[in-house]
Formats: C-alpha cells, structure tokens, sequence
C-alpha cells in the first residue's frame, strides 16, 4: 500500500478593517498600484489595496524581504505565482474579508464569501455549479438555501483556482482538487482546496 503524504495548507482569515494602512504606497508592489488605478469606487479599491497588503505581508513573513519586493508574476492561466521560491498562494476577496492561503506541499485555490440573503436572482448562480451542488442547493430548505449555495461556491472556486482552471472546468476541478470547509467563522463561508492526491490538513487562522 502506498503511504501518500498529507498536504498541509495554511489558510489566514483577514478583516480588512485590521490591515494597517502605513500610507497608500506601503507594502504594495507596482503592479498592486497599477491594477488598483483602474478600479473607479474608492472604497472598492481601498479594499483591493487592504487585501494585498495582507497577501504580501503573510508571503514577506514566510520568504524573507520587504512586502512590496515579494516578487508575484502571473503563470499559464492567470494564476498569479511567486517569480522565485517560496509556498503557492491564492487570495479571494468579498466585501471587507480576505483569505489568503499558503502551502509548500501543493497548488492551493481559496475563497470567502460572507454569507447572507440572495435575491431569486443570486440563487440563479446555482445553475453554474455542478450537478451534486446544484442537487444539495435544491434539496435545502428555502431558509437555508442562500447559506448552502455559498457554501458550494466557495468550494468550487476553490478547487478551479487550485486547479489553475476556470468554472466550465468545475466538475473535474472538485474531483481533482480535494477541498475542506471551514466551521469554525460564523458569518462567513470560506473554503480551502489543493490540487495533491493525498489528504488535506487546513490550518485556519483568524485575524481581526
């Protein structure tokens, strides 16, 4: 029998309000500043800086350096990766939350999502999901349905982001990227996926 490795990732709950600001420039690199530019709502773009502050401080902390030296360039696909050594990371972001997670075992995906009402409309997105979601989004009650389908859209992103993939890819992506669920935050549905053979081991950490 062959002894596969667990894969640890470590995934960090952010608030966006305890991210220091330290000046608009502080720990952001270039590209960090640029994309932000074109992003017109401020507090919209105020909550992209936040997030990736956080991202690179948590990367500064485990490589060594300067936040806004972290080297990030963009793989085939899209998916943004350290330019040198170091974990692979994935961010999501969703109102004033961000996850970051990180793992040196493994490509990972991440993605939060607070939970909340959705309008017939926001529960439309369930079409988008695959059949077993879509089938445990029918089957809840309508109280709980918004909750459920959260649930499943964080897992699915998860995985696609850790697959290097897209939402048309959803279904092979939950087989190939095994995903685990948080149930320790209220009020928020974040999940955590790698793209590894071998079990998963998720560290949650809360900040703020």
């Amino acid at each position: 029998m062959i002894d596969v490795a667990v894969a640890r990732i470590e995934v960090h709950l952010v608030h966006l309000d305890s991210v220091p600001d330290g000046g608009r420039r502080s720990g952001l690199g270039h590209d960090d500043l640029r994309r932000a530019a074109r992003i017109t709502l401020p507090a919209e773009r105020d909550a992209f800086l936040a997030a990736h502050r956080a991202l690179r401080r948590l990367l500064a902390e485990r490589v060594g350096g300067a936040p806004e030296s972290i080297p990030i360039t963009t793989a085939a696909g899209g998916k943004p990766v350290l330019a040198g050594p170091g974990p692979a990371f994935s961010l999501s972001r969703r109102g004033r939350w961000c996850a970051v997670a990180l793992s040196d075992d493994c490509p990972v995906g991440v993605d939060v999502e607070p939970l909340r009402p959705l309008t017939d409309a926001g529960l439309g997105v369930a079409d988008l999901l695959p059949a077993g979601a879509r089938a445990a989004v029918d089957a809840a009650p309508a109280a709980e349905r918004a909750a459920v389908l959260l649930r499943w859209w964080t897992r699915v992103e998860a995985a696609v982001k850790a697959c290097g993939a897209g939402l048309d890819d959803a279904a092979a992506s939950l087989e190939r990227a095994p995903q685990m669920l948080c149930g320790t935050v209220t009020g928020v549905a974040l999940s955590a996926a790698g793209l590894t053979l071998g079990p998963l081991a998720v560290d949650w950490q809360l900040h703020g």
